[in-house]
């Protein structure tokens, strides 16, 4: 894996260089509270009947506030032990959990800027991955997402503080970009880097891309790019393999633990086996 070059105080950076920056003590902190966090004996009821009881696939177990999104039985059934989450599990925890999260810090803090929160169909349409035509497939296509400024608070897209891009590489692997705006960083963090066969570097530069064409839209202005650092996935960024080289399906979890620590301000420095993963 690659490291990141011109680390700031305040940036991620291995746990072995022993630097207590800020981001790594509340990422540590944070990493011992889920450690230690249990469910009581109702909510483990909640989640057994959610995840492992019986019904209809198609029977609607959760929705957001509003009702626009849900959550089916067998969306719950992709978070048994050994399965690979499918997007409608990762999207709702970014939108429903993470987001709303984040309104509550906001709303507490008014020097609290907002993050946002795509969802995994976004890079999916900025890369065109669903044409029909091979030599178009894969290839960056700004159209299919210039409308989707509207979703972000403000419809400002630089107004915020991160963005987090939730990525389905292939179909069969769960990988994240986030955008840190202060610091004009675009990070990409992988936990099966070993899996990579370019989308990260593919991904980065897209999403520099996506930034540029909103800039110009937004502000009839280019964005000088050149200011920009894309940072491949590190060597410090936790790996879904480290206890089984055969874990091939925890990537959606740590694509979700990526994004939690993060929109915390923490440094994603978990240190999870699978146990941990499963409870």
């Amino acid at each position: 894996m690659q490291k990141a070059l011109g680390v700031d105080e305040d940036e991620e950076v291995p746990m072995s260089t022993n630097k207590a920056t800020p981001r790594l003590r509340r990422g540590l902190k944070l990493e011992a509270e889920l450690k230690h966090k249990n469910l009581d004996l109702a909510q483990q009821g909640i989640v057994n009947s959610a995840i492992n009881g019986s019904g209809p696939s198609y029977e609607v177990l959760t929705s957001s506030d509003d009702g626009a999104d849900q959550m089916k039985r067998e969306a719950m059934e992709t978070l048994q032990s050994g399965e690979w989450l499918n997007d409608e599990v990762v999207n709702y925890f970014l939108k429903n959990c993470l987001r709303k999260r984040d309104q509550k810090m906001h709303d507490n803090s008014t020097n609290q800027k907002r993050s946002h929160f795509f969802n995994s169909f976004f890079v999916q349409k900025l890369f065109d991955e669903k044409n029909g035509n091979a030599n178009l497939k894969g290839t960056y296509n700004y159209r299919n997402v210039k409308n989707w400024y509207r979703k972000v608070p403000g419809r400002n897209i630089f107004g915020m503080e991160r963005v987090f891009f939730p990525i389905n590489v292939r179909s069969n692997h769960w990988t994240l970009i986030v955008v840190f705006m202060e610091e004009k960083r675009i990070q990409y963090y992988d936990s099966y880097y070993s899996m990579d066969k370019g989308e990260g570097d593919k991904y980065l530069k897209g999403i520099l891309e996506y930034l540029k064409d909103e800039h110009e839209r937004q502000f009839k202005s280019d964005m000088h790019t050149s200011e920009w650092r894309l940072v491949p996935c590190t060597e410090d960024t936790p790996q879904q393999t480290k206890y089984n080289k055969e874990n091939g399906h925890d990537c959606g979890v740590f694509a979700c633990l990526f994004a939690d620590f993060i929109a915390m301000d923490c440094a994603p420095i978990f240190d999870f086996d699978e146990e941990c993963i499963n409870k």
